[in-house]
């Protein structure tokens, strides 16, 4: 995003685990709903998670999707 221009700025990891946490319920709460709803949002959810990690991503907060 920078080599177009965008100012991208890095948070302290303690603004980023405690943003982290305060969210640690919504992507569980979507993809319920979601679910619900005749999609497979946890599903898809957990692949995206595993995917990431697998590729090196490391979370603040890892979310728990069921």
């Amino acid at each position: 995003m920078r080599k177009v221009g965008a100012i991208v700025k890095q948070l302290p990891d303690a603004v980023r685990v405690e943003w982290a946490n305060s969210l640690k319920g919504w992507p569980q709460e979507k993809a319920t709903e979601l679910d619900k709803a005749g999609l497979p949002a946890s599903q898809v959810l957990k692949l995206a998670l595993e995917e990431a990690e697998k590729l090196g991503h490391k979370w603040p907060v890892r979310y728990q999707v069921k």
